[in-house]
Parts: structure tokens; sequence; C-alpha cells
């Protein structure tokens, strides 16, 4: 409980706010929540949108990661094409 009167609930109700906020996972008035806890809690009341959005992340990594496996094929593949003695030698 704060020391100062003016900090305090002045009202029940608005104890009664503050605890349904707790459970309805919100943001609580008695104190200002920070960026991270208001993204924690913007979270867990929207699991589907993020959910949605790391498996988007997901398949972007693996696209990425499927594309830069082909490239690196074609890289190699032209490379010995044009001097198979060329493939073997160190390139800076």
């Amino acid at each position: 409980m704060a020391y100062s009167k003016s900090e305090r609930y002045q009202l029940m109700s608005e104890l009664a706010d503050d605890l349904r906020a707790v459970l309805e996972v919100r943001p609580v008035k008695a104190r200002s929540p920070g960026p991270l806890l208001k993204l924690q809690k913007w979270s867990q009341r929207n699991l589907a949108y993020v959910m949605l959005a790391g498996l988007l992340l997901v398949i972007l990594a693996i696209g990425f990661a499927i594309s830069r496996a082909f490239t690196t094929k074609r890289r190699i593949t032209t490379t010995a094409m044009e001097s198979p003695s060329r493939m073997w030698t160190a390139t800076a």
C-alpha cells in the first residue's frame, strides 16, 4: 500500500476495477505498465494473432533457407561449368 493517501485507491470501485483488469489480462490503473508488459498483456489477449505471426515467420525463414540453398547450388554448378579447375581454387 502506498504511503501517501493521494496515491491510494480513493474508492472501492477503483480497486474492484483494477482486480477485474487483472482477471481480464488488462493493464491496471494502480501503476503505469511499461512497453514490455503492454506487449505481454496484448499477446495473452490475442494469442491467435501471435501464433499466426509466429507461423508466418517460420514459413519465411524456411523459404529463405531454401532459396539460399538453390542459389548456392546454382553458383557452384555455374562455376564448375565455366572452369573445372577454378572450382577448387580459393575465392576471395
